[in-house]
């Protein structure tokens, strides 16, 4: 059976990231987790004034955002109708907008702090392989229309296999996630933060200050931001609020030649592809998710292998991997102020969608403790 490796392709590439040492003794605002989260939002507090340091219990992007197939997307997860249905229109467009917007905050940061993510612009996807799925496409296109995103329905979705048709969004993202990370990890040195990998930290207690307990002594900070992805928080109340689920990554060469966008199917658990680093004989497929510990990952591995053969000529499968993600009760995430609480601070619950949210997730937490 294939092993799978304990990091993505994305580790691969070599990401200088400089160390700050011992973490100091007390802070503005601690920010535990340095994935998409924690980097995005500390850049933003150490630009408005805070002193900021980020724990990492391992290295940066270890968690979730180094496992991912780095997807930019703005299409809700449960489906744009579905999305309206919950929340309404007018919310559900502040939604879809504000994940648009973290995009071309990526964007931003790529071209002003120069950093080298191989970021392009480029179309998503969603397409069925049964045609007689294709009127709910076709709905759903329209309601992502409504959402003010560029969409469009089509009979036919440009692929080296079969399908039925499906719907074109404009102006998504791919990009590499840890050439990212490396560049705002620099840019949060050179503002005068401070980033310590390989420090555990316990769940903090709030208070004035709050404390952390890590491997390299007691911290102290004003405020603490939990951006490890999971509820941290010991037992709490978020921890039925959100579930883990594992989704599975294979990087292989394949013999056709594969075009350059995002894409996804209408399966359940679905299937994602795209190219990786703009190279089109060698794509990232993803999919075979399952709730955590429910599944043999091997097994699951050896899915995802199976349905990539069924679709393209693979020629070899050079990693293949897993990511934990969390689906919260409510298909949103939870961002903001832990209830209960005066100086604890969360993002939790991003679903399979991150990278938008993560980002997003700094922005909102940046601006509640800069008020």
């Amino acid at each position: 059976m294939r092993p799978i490796s304990r990091s993505s392709c994305w580790f691969d590439a070599k990401n200088t990231v400089l160390d700050s040492g011992t973490p100091p003794q007390s802070v503005d605002v601690a920010i535990i987790g340095a994935g998409i989260t924690g980097l995005s939002a500390a850049i933003l507090l150490q630009k408005g004034g805070r002193q900021v340091a980020v724990l990492e219990a391992g290295s940066i992007g270890s968690g979730t955002t180094g496992g991912t197939s780095a997807h930019l997307d703005a299409h809700p997860e449960q489906g744009a109708r579905q999305l309206i249905k919950e929340y309404g229109e007018k919310a559900a467009r502040l939604v879809t907008s504000a994940r648009m917007n973290a995009i071309q905050q990526i964007e931003s940061w790529t071209r002003e702090l120069k950093i080298d993510c191989e970021f392009e612009r480029v179309p998503g996807y969603l397409y069925s392989e049964d045609s007689e799925k294709l009127e709910n496409l076709r709905d759903e296109a329209e309601a992502l229309q409504t959402l003010e995103l560029e969409a469009a329905f089509l009979q036919q979705i440009d692929l080296p296999f079969a399908n039925a048709g499906g719907f074109r969004i404009a102006n998504q993202a791919r990009f590499h996630p840890m050439k990212y990370l490396s560049g705002l990890a620099a840019e949060l040195l050179r503002c005068g933060g401070t980033l310590h990998q390989n420090v555990q930290a316990q769940p903090p207690q709030d208070g004035d200050p709050c404390e952390i307990a890590t491997s390299a002594g007691t911290i102290e900070a004003n405020e603490v931001l939990l951006c490890t992805h999971s509820p941290f928080l010991g037992m709490s109340e978020l921890d039925v609020r959100v579930a883990p689920y594992q989704s599975y990554v294979l990087l292989a060469r394949i013999a056709e030649e594969f075009p350059d966008g995002l894409y996804w199917d209408d399966d359940s658990p679905y299937h994602y592809w795209r190219r990786f680093n703009g190279d089109p004989h060698r794509v990232l497929v993803g999919g075979a998710d399952h709730k955590t510990g429910q599944q043999n990952e091997r097994e699951a591995v050896q899915q995802l292998e199976a349905y990539a053969r069924q679709r393209v000529t693979v020629e070899a499968v050079e990693k293949a991997w897993s990511a934990e993600l969390f689906e919260s009760v409510d298909h949103l995430p939870f961002i903001g102020r832990v209830p209960l609480t005066k100086h604890l601070h969360i993002a939790t619950g991003f679903s399979g969608v991150g990278l938008t949210f993560g980002t997003l997730a700094g922005q909102v937490l940046s601006d509640l403790l800069l008020r």
